[in-house]
């Protein structure tokens, strides 16, 4: 695939291109996190200075990340961020936050990832082990298990658990369907953490409007 870049190479922001120099070189370096630089590559358009017109292309080809992997660093550090202003100090210490576990948190909100955390700890206290993302899934069925609980299968059409309205679809369309709004709602996140929010808007709107239709 082609990377996307301006024609013109010559880069007439200089602030831009030593911003951008000093944010690779921390990449390179592992100084701080290398999500904060590449959130910082992305919010300030610094790719632009190496002539690139989007964020994806540039890192695929000049730092050989992957769009998947960038999304899933900076969405980790994203929520890396919530927890710290959201959580004790106590409690944020007792959690060795990797990728996978913050994956797991993403989609907790402000309010709840408090009792979610605490939840967790408690979880792995009694069975003495850490608090890993299996632990987390298990805390946020709890809290909120309206919210993170499995629905039970359909025991077919027309018979939904709950009291449930009847949508008019099978086990199979219904499954179908379940996986195309999980994909559309990924593919959200991914432009949105990989695009400006300006760039991002038309295609997130785009998104929406196939999932309503879904």
């Amino acid at each position: 695939m082609a990377v996307l870049k301006k024609p013109n190479k010559a880069v007439a922001d200089t602030s831009k291109l030593k911003a951008l120099t000093v944010q690779e070189q921390m990449i390179k370096d592992g100084v701080e996190s290398v999500a904060q630089s590449l959130v910082a590559i992305r919010d300030q358009s610094l790719y632009a200075a190496k002539g690139y017109i989007d964020f994806t292309s540039y890192c695929k080809s000049e730092l050989n990340f992957s769009s998947s992997w960038v999304s899933r660093q900076i969405s980790a550090a994203e929520t890396k961020k919530r927890i710290s202003e959201s959580c004790d100090a106590a409690v944020v210490s007792k959690l060795p936050m990797n990728e996978r576990q913050l994956r797991e948190l993403g989609d907790v909100t402000d309010k709840d990832l408090p009792a979610v955390l605490d939840e967790a700890i408690e979880l792995a206290s009694e069975k003495n082990s850490n608090v890993t993302a299996s632990v987390l899934s298990k805390a946020k069925k709890k809290v909120r298990p309206e919210s993170f609980a499995t629905t039970p299968p359909s025991s077919g059409k027309g018979s939904l658990p709950n009291g449930q309205q009847d949508d008019g679809l099978d086990d199979v369309e219904r499954r179908a369907k379940e996986i195309i709004t999980d994909r559309l709602r990924s593919l959200r996140l991914q432009f949105s953490n990989l695009l400006a929010s300006d760039q991002a808007a038309p295609h997130i709107k785009a998104l929406e409007e196939i999932a309503a239709s879904a």
